[in-house]
């Protein structure tokens, strides 16, 4: 009874080590709020790490790019990823024969999305390869490889916080030369929606993340993410001012008056041809952004 006291204490989390040693039934009577293992996985965030303890929140902005940072118009270069005449129907349907007067590069597109639309969830061992292949072929073509960026999949973070190991592992990430990560990309198979749970595993990613860089300059962190569930995707921005990363590290809990805002935006599918422009656009003047900084 003692032990299982102890497990449940919620003023005295366990640390790692001990968390370690508990056997599988022990562990069930640790406390959801100090669980070492959820603490531990930015993927196993709630709204009790995000919200109540690092007071972060989440904002809607219907005008992403032009309310947060400075767009720029999309090079004539990237029409064929556009592709205004290519639509849902074309896709879902696809079919070889109908792209033959197209570009290449527009045929690729269509037949990345098509085969996100055709996984059989059940039936897939890995139903998240085409979403992958799609993101490596998206970022590749938009030049997020070069000229100062990195692209590279798996990027890990981890953060040390007293006897927690905090640990974000984003699908993707870019980096600039020389630097740290300031563009994550966290990615889904399923092809039908966006569930709520990833608003919290992206605040997550961007808390450790951002941590990492402060931990390096002192400075105010800006960083950029996007979730890419199967056709659909949702752009994130936030800034870690300097004073609320100072408070983290005197080990003071923040207070509401030093909330930081989660800028999201709205839901874009790129099955369809104006949303993709804008999403390519978005894309666009994001690498801009990092390549001036």
């Amino acid at each position: 009874m003692s032990k299982r006291k102890k497990i449940n204490d919620e003023n005295n989390p366990i640390t790692k080590y001990d968390y370690e040693r508990l056997s599988s039934s022990e562990k069930k009577y640790v406390s959801k709020y100090n669980l070492y293992e959820i603490w531990h996985d930015v993927s196993e965030w709630t709204p009790f790490q995000t919200k109540e303890i690092l007071k972060l929140r989440i904002e809607q902005v219907n005008d992403f790019a032009p309310k947060l940072f400075r767009t720029y118009d999309l090079p004539k270069k990237f029409n064929k990823l556009v592709a205004p005449t290519v639509t849902r129907e074309l896709i879902t349907h696809y079919n070889p024969m109908n792209f033959q007067s197209l570009p290449k590069l527009t045929e690729k597109l269509a037949c990345h999305l098509y085969q996100i639309m055709n996984v059989k969830q059940k039936e897939e061992r890995n139903p998240e390869a085409p979403v992958d292949a799609f993101a490596s072929f998206l970022f590749d073509t938009l030049d997020f490889g070069m000229g100062g960026l990195l692209f590279r999949p798996k990027p890990k973070q981890v953060m040390q916080y007293r006897d927690v190991e905090i640990v974000a592992i984003p699908d993707f990430g870019v980096r600039q030369f020389n630097n740290t990560d300031i563009f994550l990309l966290l990615e889904e198979s399923k092809p039908h929606g966006i569930k709520a749970g990833f608003d919290h595993q992206v605040m997550g990613q961007l808390f450790v993340f951002a941590w990492a860089k402060y931990e390096i300059t002192g400075k105010d962190v800006d960083l950029f993410s996007i979730v890419l569930s199967g056709t659909y995707v949702i752009f994130y921005y936030v800034n870690f001012d300097k004073s609320y990363m100072k408070k983290i590290k005197e080990d003071k809990i923040p207070e509401e008056k030093d909330s930081i805002i989660v800028y999201k935006s709205l839901r874009y599918d790129f099955l369809e041809e104006a949303e993709r422009r804008e999403i390519l656009s978005i894309l666009f003047s994001i690498k801009e952004k990092l390549l001036t900084r």
